[in-house]
Order: structure tokens, then C-alpha cells, then sequence
């Protein structure tokens, strides 16, 4: 950040700056984070003007970017899935607890899932503590040193906005976007160790040093358990459920799993655990078809197949393909 007073930025800053944007929005979508993130710094900082006019070169040129990225993007046809709409009301309820889970996730990451299981509908009492959450950074905000914090906590609330229930994501807390607010508590931890690092006695009568250890040392631990399912599709699925039972995706995941180490068995029981959930559930639907056409069973497999109604469903046109060829050929087809 420029200091007052400093030069404007020249022209190989500003091609860095654009550069280094366009590089970020091609590699992933949630670096369209970063003006949210620089909308909440002006606004915590309470001289908004001041802060804009130092940078409005860099502004202009990351609004430029982001509106001709979007631009792009919108062209592109979605294959994003999403859920069934429960009316505004209902959408508008389950964002706030979203939003109070996520914020209260950003300061406190210790508790992960690879899945989680859909929430049941949000009641108006979500809307209290909510309310809290947005009152608590406008509070901060009136003192220079509780604005720090009342960036960190604004950011941590408006970082996950894209994925919120008023987008009908078909799975609201499985998202990019989420891992941004953890940015917010970033901020908040680190302005925390800073003052207090600089104050020798504080950080002997509080053990402020200790504390920030024992913190970190927390979060190394979660971190390291968390990435380990990731070792294979086999914990991966077995992990998510272990943590989420009542997710049809993760017995879903859990019996394509299981059918390419050839236990159509089990994939069989997990494939009816996960409709037993939702009998509505295309995609377990559509990996038993896989089960059958691993058995070479290509009739029962085409009778599954009009039964599905999701034309975009990711898999369908191969088990269709496959499907129409004899057992043998099908049963080497899914191999593929």
C-alpha cells in the first residue's frame, strides 16, 4: 500500500497490478473476492475518499478486469449444480445462518468435513444472531484500534457471499469461497499476536506468546488430520461418511469407490443407503446403473436409465453408450 504522499503508481505498476489479476480470475473464480476485500478495508478505515484516490488507478483497473472476466464467464454455460428453490423467505433465513456458521468458522477453522450433510430449513431465530455479527465490526469500527477487527470480521462476512443460499448452491458449505473468510480470522489472530508481541509486558502477565503457540500448534494438528483423507478416493469418501451419515453424495461417492476396487456388493448397499436418504437422488441413481452394467445386467441398466430425468447429469451419456452394447462390451465400456 502506498503511503500518503507517495507518487501515483507508474505504468509498469499498473501492468503488474492488471496482470497479476488477470493470472489470479483465470486460475480461480474466488479472486473475485479481492474488491470485496478492498470495498471492506476503505470502509473500515473511515477515510474512504483518501484511500480510494491513493489507489484508483489499481481500482479502476481491478473493476475493468473483474466486468470483462464476468463478462466471459456469463458466456460460458453453468454447469453448476443447484438446489431447488424454497422461496425467498426461506433462502433469506438459511443465509443468515450461513452466514453466522461461516463467520464464527472463519475465527475458529478447527472443525472440517470433506462432506456435509443438507441442513434442514433455517428459523427466523438465526436473524439474532446476525444481526450481532453485522452490529459488532460497525461498533469496532468507531475506534482506530478496533477497526483492524472490524475489517477482519466484515470480510469474513461478505468472503462467502457468492456460495450463500440466495445462490442455490445444491450444497451450501461445500464451496471456494468459504476457505476466503478464513482470511478475516487471519486478520483478526494476527493484529491480535502483533500488539501484543510489542508489548513485553503484556506478552509476560497474559502469556500472549503462549497463547499464539498453543493457537497455532491447534490449527497445524486439524490441518495435517484434514489433509490426510485426501491420501485417496478410498478415505476420502469413507471419511465424508463417517462425518456426514445422512449426505447421499457421500454414499454415492463411497460406492463408485467401491465398485472400482470391484466390491459391487457394497456399492450396491451404499447406492440404496443414499436413496433411502433421498429417493430423489439422480446420482445414485445413476451409479447403480454403473453397478449393472459392471455385472454385464445391460437390461435392468437401460430400465434405470428412463427412469432419470437429468439430462446434464455428469456420466449419463457414457452409461448410455455403454448400454446399448452387450454385457461384455458394456462391462469393458465403464472400464474406460
Amino acid at each position: 500500500p502506498r503511503r500518503l504522499g507517495a507518487p501515483r503508481p507508474g505504468a509498469l505498476e499498473i501492468a503488474a497490478f492488471t496482470l497479476a489479476m488477470i493470472l489470479a480470475l483465470g486460475a480461480k473464480e474466488s479472486a473475485l473476492a479481492l474488491p470485496w476485500l478492498v470495498a471492506v478495508v476503505a470502509w473500515a478505515r473511515k477515510d474512504d475518499l483518501s484511500f480510494v484516490r491513493r489507489r484508483d488507478a489499481f481500482i479502476i483497473v481491478m473493476i475493468v478486469t473483474t466486468l470483462v472476466f464476468l463478462n466471459w464467464r456469463i458466456s460460458v454455460p453453468d454447469d453448476v449444480p443447484r438446489g431447488h428453490d424454497p422461496g425467498l423467505v426461506a433462502r433469506a433465513l438459511a443465509t443468515a445462518r450461513y452466514e453466522v456458521r461461516e463467520t464464527i468458522g472463519a475465527f475458529a477453522p478447527f472443525s472440517w468435513s470433506p462432506e456435509r450433510a443438507r441442513p434442514e430449513a433455517a428459523s427466523a431465530a438465526w436473524l439474532l444472531p446476525f444481526a450481532a455479527l453485522v452490529a459488532i465490526p460497525v461498533w469496532l469500527r468507531r475506534s482506530p484500534r478496533g477497526r483492524p477487527f472490524a475489517t477482519a470480521i466484515a470480510f469474513a462476512l461478505v468472503a462467502p457471499l457468492a456460495s450463500c443460499p440466495l445462490a442455490l448452491p445444491a450444497n451450501e458449505v461445500a464451496d471456494r469461497y468459504l476457505f476466503l473468510g478464513v482470511l478475516g480470522g487471519a486478520m483478526a489472530f494476527g493484529t491480535a499476536v502483533d500488539r501484543t508481541l510489542g508489548d513485553a509486558r503484556l506478552l509476560v502477565r497474559r502469556g500472549g506468546a503462549v497463547a499464539a503457540v498453543i493457537v497455532l500448534a491447534t490449527g497445524a494438528a486439524v490441518t495435517i488430520q484434514a489433509r490426510s483423507v485426501f491420501a485417496s478416493d478410498a478415505d476420502l469418501w469413507q471419511a465424508a461418511v463417517d462425518r456426514a451419515p445422512d449426505s447421499p453424495r457421500a454414499w454415492t461417492g463411497l460406492s463408485h469407490v467401491r465398485r472400482l476396487q470391484g466390491r459391487l456388493g457394497d456399492a450396491d448397499d451404499d447406492d440404496a443407503r443414499a436413496l433411502s436418504l433421498d429417493p430423489t437422488y439422480e446420482p445414485a441413481r445413476l451409479t447403480h446403473v454403473y453397478n449393472l452394467l459392471a455385472r454385464g445386467e445391460v437390461t435392468e441398466a437401460r430400465a434405470e436409465l428412463s427412469a432419470i430425468d437429468d439430462e446434464h447429469l455428469a456420466g449419463l451419456r457414457h452409461a448410455r453408450d455403454c448400454a446399448a452394447l452387450e454385457p461384455a462390451q458394456a462391462q469393458a465400456c465403464i472400464a474406460r
